[in-house]
């Protein structure tokens, strides 16, 4: 009886594992994309705010000239 308790026993932890590993697994790459998602984001907002005031500003230079 001693040994089939250990038996389940092992076989619960390894379930255990494997679907803690699984759902942090997930949980972790969930987070990630939203990091990497909002850090792309950000730096994809300063490069096209820069590259639209450069624009406007040729635009201008452009429009100045008679």
């Amino acid at each position: 009886m001693k040994k089939i308790n250990q038996v389940r026993d092992q076989v619960e932890d390894q379930v255990r594992f494997q679907v803690v590993g699984q759902v942090g697994g997930q949980v972790i790459g969930q987070v990630w994309w939203q990091v990497k998602g909002q850090t792309w984001n950000q730096v994809g907002g300063q490069i096209w705010n820069q590259v639209r005031d450069q624009v406007r500003r040729i635009s201008e230079k452009t429009q100045d000239q008679p």
